[in-house]
This record gives structure tokens, sequence and C-alpha cells, in this order.
């Protein structure tokens, strides 16, 4: 499990590249992007739970928007 609070670049610093498959957002929105440095955009998410998206295990960056 990992919690962000702000935007990440680079998943893999914190030992968390391509392991999403299950996250929840709980306010705001954010972006997913299937590579670092917020590139290859994978989707936009709002307040929710989501399982099992698209992208499932392919996120390796996240941005707070």
């Amino acid at each position: 499990m990992l919690v962000l609070y702000e935007s990440n670049s680079n998943l893999e610093n914190v030992n968390f590249d391509d392991k999403v498959s299950s996250f929840i957002v709980i306010g705001g929105n954010w972006t997913l992007f299937y590579n670092i440095e917020y590139c290859g955009n994978g989707g936009t998410f709002t307040a929710g739970r989501y399982s099992r998206v698209a992208i499932d295990d392919e996120v390796s960056s996240v941005k707070k928007n």
C-alpha cells in the first residue's frame, strides 16, 4: 500500500513502479501515467474507489491536479 498526498513523478523511487492494481481517491482529481515524469496519460480520476482499471500494473507516475 502507498499513500500519496502530493504528485510523484517517479513511483520507482518509492518502490511502487508498475504495482498499482487498485486505488482510492479521497478528494480532488488525480491523473495516472504509464511512464515516469508524467508521460503517457492513463486517465484522470475523481473521488471514488477504483479496482482493476485498464492501466493495471502499469502506473509509473501520479499527478495531483
